[in-house]
C-alpha cells in the first residue's frame, strides 16, 4: 500500500460502514459536531485487542495528560543525521519539536512529543528500526506538520510502525489539531506499507457498475 500526500490538500475524510463524510478546513465546527458519530462507527487498529500494538503505546499516548504551555525546541546537531533515541534528551511530551532544514531524523525507537514540525526530513524504514527487532515502534504527537522544504518518507515492509495523533490540546496554525500533513510548495509526504495482494471490502450498499 502506498500513500502520497499533496501539501495543498487540507480535507478531512472519514469512512465507516453506514457513515461517510468529508469536511473542508473551514468546516471544523461541523466536523467536531459529528466526530462522535463518525468515530463510534470507525475501526481503529490501536483499539483492537488482536492487533500487534506495542504494549506501551496506549499508556504513553492515549492516557497522557493534556499539554499545558508547551515549549518549542529546535533540534541541535553537529551531524546531518540524528536518531529518535538520541533526541529524547531535547524533545519530550511537553515540547513542540522541530527538525530543522538539512537534518534527517531516523526513526530507530519510539518518540513521544507534544507536536512535531519537520523542516528537514524524517526517514522511517525497516532498516532504521532494525535495533528494535520484531517490536513495532510508534510516534505520538498532537500534530505532525511537514513544512516546506521538509519531507517524510516511511516505508515498512517487514516491521510495524504506528503514528498516534493525540488530542491533547495542541493546535497548528494551518493543520489544526491531531493532524498529519504537508504545508507549502516543496513539502512531501510518502507512506508505503506492505503490498495488499488480497483484499476484501465490506460495502454498506450494493455496488453498481
Amino acid at each position: 500500500m502506498r500513500l502520497s500526500f499533496l501539501p495543498t490538500v487540507l480535507v478531512f475524510i472519514a469512512h465507516a460502514s453506514h457513515v461517510s463524510a468529508q469536511f473542508k478546513q473551514n468546516q471544523e465546527n461541523d466536523y467536531l459536531a459529528r466526530f462522535g458519530t463518525i468515530n463510534s462507527a470507525s475501526y481503529a487498529a490501536v483499539d483492537d485487542s488482536e492487533s500487534n500494538v506495542p504494549p506501551t503505546l496506549l499508556p504513553t499516548c492515549k492516557d497522557s495528560p493534556p499539554v499545558v504551555n508547551p515549549s518549542g525546541v529546535t533540534i541541535c546537531s553537529t551531524t546531518s543525521t540524528i536518531t529518535a533515541s538520541s533526541i529524547a534528551s531535547q524533545c519530550d511530551a511537553s515540547t513542540i519539536c522541530t527538525i530543522p532544514a538539512g537534518v534527517t531524523l531516523e526513526m530507530d525507537s519510539s518518540l513521544h512529543v507534544a507536536a512535531l514540525v519537520v523542516r528537514g526530513a524524517v526517514l522511517w524504514t525497516d532498516t532504521t528500526q532494525m535495533s528494535n527487532g520484531d517490536l513495532g515502534i510508534y510516534l505520538c504527537a498532537g500534530y505532525i506538520a511537514v513544512e516546506a522544504p521538509g519531507s517524510w518518507y516511511m516505508n515498512l515492509q517487514e516491521n510495524d510502525g504506528w503514528i498516534y495523533l493525540m488530542n491533547k490540546g495542541m493546535t497548528h496554525t494551518t493543520l489544526r489539531s491531531h493532524s498529519f500533513g504537508g504545508i507549502g510548495a516543496g513539502s512531501r509526504l510518502e507512506v508505503i506499507g506492505r503490498n495488499m495482494e488480497r483484499t476484501w471490502s465490506l460495502l454498506s450498499d450494493a455496488l453498481k457498475v
